[in-house]
């Protein structure tokens, strides 16, 4: 922490690495988990720079190939934003994840050297699951063009707003691996859905006004990255194992998931934000 006076009163802030992409710097925030959220960001950076040989190789050797290339036009992504947020997540897990930040020379370079040699095999893996979900997505959106039943809008603009959710800018980064490694079996949820629609509209539009109601509460918050909690977070990845469990049942979900249980959930995040909002 740093105190300072300031009109007869003192202040207190706390110091956070900062991402400059080309460098880092320290910068004064007025909160701490603010302070340690873009510490996070800043150490990653300091990592890349401190292996800049490795992330060259890396950004040659990953997501290559006509395959991979087509996939991506078709679902409007880009491969240069892919990269980038491959290797910001790998970084991220390979040296921080489930960790105290180092904060000294010494603890920075004892993790430099304990995590190095991790890093080829955790980006290869990475950038598979990336392929993975890139050739499912592309799956989808082929889908998505055919159904244009005049009966199936209200599922198809479910489903839109569904993969605007799971394909936000940045998502690759900002996702949790424990869920992005779920997200070919979203897909593939989607993909059950949409092949359920011939000759069973009815029953997925007897379900879409409580999937209306639960998604719209989360909506309401997740585009504040402030606001993210814990409760909200599981709250969001416990919508996807829902909509897995009403559509592609056979897909199975990583844990039991039921209308009651996401409310009971929402009542968390809510009480979450009431506290949030009293101590800030």
């Amino acid at each position: 922490t740093v105190e300072f006076e300031q009109a007869g009163m003192t202040v207190v802030s706390y110091p956070a690495l900062v991402d400059c992409k080309e460098s880092v710097a320290i910068e004064l925030k007025d909160f701490p988990e603010e302070a340690a959220a873009a510490s996070e960001q800043g150490l990653v950076r300091l990592f890349m720079l401190e292996l800049a040989q490795q992330v060259k190789m890396l950004r040659k050797e990953l997501l290559r190939g006509n395959t991979i290339s087509l996939q991506l036009a078709a679902i409007s992504q880009q491969r240069e934003q892919w990269l980038d947020d491959l290797l910001h997540s790998v970084f991220a897990r390979v040296f921080l994840q489930d960790q105290a930040l180092p904060r000294d020379q010494q603890s920075f370079q004892q993790r430099l050297q304990q995590g190095k040699s991790q890093l080829l095999t955790e980006a290869q893996g990475m950038a598979s699951l990336l392929v993975d979900i890139a050739g499912v997505y592309t799956r989808v959106r082929k889908q998505l063009k055919k159904a244009s039943q005049l009966s199936w809008v209200y599922a198809v603009t479910d489903i839109n707003q569904q993969l605007a959710l799971l394909f936000t800018p940045g998502f690759i980064k900002q996702t949790r691996w424990e869920h992005l490694q779920h997200y070919p079996r979203y897909l593939q949820g989607i993909e059950r859905r949409l092949e359920k629609l011939q000759g069973h509209y009815q029953r997925d539009k007897q379900l879409a006004p409580g999937l209306e109601k639960l998604t719209a509460a989360l909506l309401d918050c997740w585009p504040d990255s402030e606001l993210r909690s814990e409760s909200l977070l599981r709250y969001r990845w416990l919508l996807e194992e829902y909509r897995v469990s009403l559509f592609a049942q056979q897909l199975g979900t990583v844990e039991p998931v039921s209308e009651k249980r996401l409310l009971a959930q929402w009542k968390q995040v809510q009480q979450a934000l009431h506290n949030r909002e009293n101590n800030h």
